[in-house]
């Protein structure tokens, strides 16, 4: 995560974009848990979720359509097409909505069958509510 960060603030998107696609998100896809249904947590419990909070945090500048247009078509293309790919090795829902809202993100930012289903999974999402991440749908 923090590297990741590294290349946002070098000015290197391309970078960024591929150790998010390369690294962080298998990771991702493997390791992170949701928060448990119960409304008391242990320790364990806060733990996941400041890790999933932080994943999603350092993912963030992927769920902008305007960040991403900064960048060749080709290799968001190649990132949109893996990611699609990580979504279905996912363990967990929080991984899930993290791997869409990326997806999202590497789409053309014009209205498609693929948006507007991705918009939908995103709303229906219920790890969606557990967190504070300022993301919206492109208009």
């Amino acid at each position: 995560m923090a590297l990741s960060q590294l290349e946002l603030l070098a000015g290197r998107p391309a970078a960024y974009l591929q150790l998010a696609t390369n690294e962080l998100g298998p990771w991702m896809a493997a390791n992170l848990e949701d928060r448990p249904q119960s409304s008391t947590t242990n320790g364990p419990d806060e733990l996941r979720f400041v890790l999933a909070n932080g994943v999603g945090l350092a993912l963030s500048p992927l769920f902008d359509s305007a960040f991403t247009r900064q960048m060749p078509a080709d290799p968001v293309a190649q990132a949109a097409a893996s990611w699609r790919v990580l979504r279905s090795r996912c363990n967990s829902q929080s991984a899930k909505l993290l791997a869409d809202l990326v997806v999202r993100g590497l789409l053309p930012a014009e209205r498609n069958q693929d948006r507007d289903e991705l918009d939908a999974r995103i709303a229906r999402d219920p790890a969606h509510a557990w967190y504070n991440w300022a993301v919206r749908p492109v208009p």
